[in-house]
């Protein structure tokens, strides 16, 4: 196996296993990943963790949550630029403006 090939594969690997742990201890992580898979459907999700672009979207309904217009703005930038459709990119805005308004924030 060549150098650059090894230093992929342990990338993958670290980033498979930050994946686990955001899930695991970030409940609002686990939350946004759920809800993507809902709008995705479970087989798109793989079984090592989300893809660049899901993460792209995860990262997008946080900004959105936290109310960062500067963050939405970088977050649908990075989603577009990770090849995630507009119309998603829409879909996501969408759910999250309906999860705002019907859960008071703390």
């Amino acid at each position: 196996m060549k150098s650059i090939d090894i230093k992929s594969e342990k990338i993958a690997a670290d980033r498979r296993s930050v994946e686990f742990e955001l899930r695991e201890k970030l409940p609002a992580y686990a939350e946004q990943v759920s809800t993507i898979s809902r709008v995705l459907g479970k087989a798109k999700i793989r079984k090592e963790g989300l893809t660049q672009a899901q993460r792209m979207i995860v990262n997008l309904g946080i900004a959105i949550t936290q109310g960062s217009e500067s963050a939405i703005e970088w977050s649908i930038t990075r989603a577009l630029n990770h090849e995630v459709a507009e119309s998603a990119v829409e879909e996501v805005i969408e759910k999250c403006k309906d999860l705002l308004a019907r859960k008071p924030m703390l």
